[in-house]
């Protein structure tokens, strides 16, 4: 599974390169962690379907050091 498989289903969003012009609707990307926790599940469900009953998937943030906040 790649994450193009599953973008489309995913809460979250990556920053986009035009995150400084959020009113044309570009954005520094969408997290929080119910959307994570989301995700986690969204990707779950897909590995569950593919046979993998037991499979763990783990939620890890970060912060990019070189972004302004």
């Amino acid at each position: 599974m790649t994450f193009a498989d599953v973008e489309g289903e995913l809460k979250t969003q990556k920053a986009n390169a035009l995150g400084v012009v959020p009113y044309l609707g570009y954005g520094r990307g969408y997290t929080s962690v119910a959307l994570l926790e989301q995700d986690k599940r969204t990707i779950a469900s897909h590995m569950r379907e593919f046979g993998y009953r037991h499979a763990v998937i783990d939620v890890l943030q970060g912060v990019a050091l070189t972004e302004r906040i």
